[in-house]
């Protein structure tokens, strides 16, 4: 009978452990197979990678990114409306309380119990089923005009004693912290440059990270978490 190569190993394969022994060369082909092994792991892995999809875009544990923002006048609505076309433009998946049913109707006007109960569920629903919550922590004034306070009771409000006045959105507020008691992660934005930006410290710790203008914005949707900023501007 005629004996392969094939069969030659598999013999000095069961000799080998048949006896207890390892001969250099069956060590020798053990690390090239592991080696093999690996390089074909490692190809697999990068393949995989290529075809992952952005984080930003697919958060691990997302349906959407959830926009948080005022939009009660002009300026406002020009900025959601923004944000809302970037991520369109590159294909992400977000929830905007703009343009939901609810609020199409103007959402400066009073609304009765059941339109807030609808509003408030809808809203609350879509943040339990986001991956990041992205807030708009600008509160934009229409062209022209600014909001001031008065720090000195005897004074006029149009005084020197004045200050402008920069705040968060209310509704945005309440929508970080539920989105933090459900760990999910925050992200910022702002127009302002950092040296501009100022924000109560509890928001300005609670999210994983910042976006100055609309540069960074972009930015963080083509690569992701990568792009964040750690808080730079004012805290108080």
């Amino acid at each position: 009978m005629k004996t392969t190569t094939k069969t030659r190993t598999l013999s000095l394969f069961r000799l080998a452990a048949l006896g207890g022994l390892r001969a250099p060369w069956l060590a020798g082909w053990e690390n090239l197979m592991a080696t093999k092994k690996i390089k074909k792991k490692k190809k697999l892995t990068r393949a995989k990678k290529k075809m992952r999809p952005n984080p930003a875009l697919q958060p691990k544990k997302a349906k959407c990114i959830y926009l948080a923002a005022p939009f009660f006048n002009d300026a406002q609505v020009a900025m959601v409306q923004r944000m809302e076309l970037e991520l369109e433009a590159v294909g992400a998946p977000f929830f905007s309380p703009r343009l939901q049913p609810e609020n199409r109707m103007d959402p400066r006007s009073d609304k009765t119990p059941q339109e807030a109960k609808a509003i408030f569920d809808s809203n609350v629903s879509a943040i339990k089923d986001c991956g990041y919550l992205l807030a708009a922590i600008d509160w934009p004034m229409p062209v022209g005009q600014e909001l001031r306070a008065c720090f000195d009771p005897g004074r006029k409000p149009g005084s020197p004693w004045t200050r402008l006045v920069e705040f968060v959105d209310n509704g945005v507020c309440w929508e970080m912290g539920a989105a933090f008691a459900l760990e999910i992660p925050i992200v910022l934005f702002t127009q302002k440059e950092p040296e501009l930006a100022s924000v109560n410290v509890m928001i300005a710790t609670c999210a994983k990270g910042i976006l100055h203008g609309w540069t960074q914005f972009g930015d963080w949707l083509n690569r992701g978490d990568i792009a964040l900023k750690e808080w730079r501007g004012k805290a108080t």
